[in-house]
């Protein structure tokens, strides 16, 4: 609140302001770890429920289970 004082900004845009740099450093530390995850992990997991659910049990050794 002291802190919106002396700016003469709301406190509203201050935290706005803190969140914004905070999520910017987050994406830019953590960006390729997440991305990485997503591919190594996240997809192959998602390829194998797509195949496990098809009537088709050809595809289901093509992906880890």
């Amino acid at each position: 609140v002291e802190l919106s004082k002396k700016t003469g900004q709301r406190v509203g845009h201050i935290v706005f302001a803190i969140v914004s740099v905070v999520a910017l450093l987050v994406l830019i530390f953590l960006g390729p770890l997440i991305l990485s995850v997503a591919i190594t992990v996240i997809y192959p997991a998602y390829k194998s429920i797509e195949a496990l659910e098809t009537k088709d049990t050809d595809d289901d050794d093509k992906y880890w289970l």
